[in-house]
């Protein structure tokens, strides 16, 4: 169900939460939901603004800031959930969206 609370039959829901420190405190919550193309461009230019941030040339400035990303993916008409969670450097985050972004690609249509 997207976040209207419509259903939407082929579209994908994606959460992606960051938090500094890792599982601590919110730093990106972000919900899409559309055709895997739009999801994987929206994770691409999620991974963009991350790796322009303020705060992560901030951080990135300290010895190994972790962060923690959780990504939850599902169909809008299932039950369907694929999950992922990791605790990363703060300079991983951008590498690890465009991965799932290109994984999300591939999805079945």
């Amino acid at each position: 169900m997207n976040p209207s609370g419509k259903t939407t039959a082929g579209q994908l829901d994606c959460l992606v939460e960051i938090t500094w420190p890792a599982g601590r405190s919110p730093w990106w919550s972000v919900s899409h939901t559309g055709h895997p193309s739009q999801i994987a461009a929206a994770l691409d230019e999620l991974a963009l603004r991350i790796g322009i941030d303020h705060w992560t040339r901030v951080l990135s400035a300290l010895d190994r800031p972790i962060v923690g990303c959780s990504l939850t993916v599902q169909w809008s008409d299932t039950d369907h959930v694929a999950h992922a969670a990791d605790v990363v450097t703060i300079g991983a985050i951008p590498a690890l969206l465009r991965a799932h972004a290109t994984a999300i690609r591939s999805y079945p249509r």
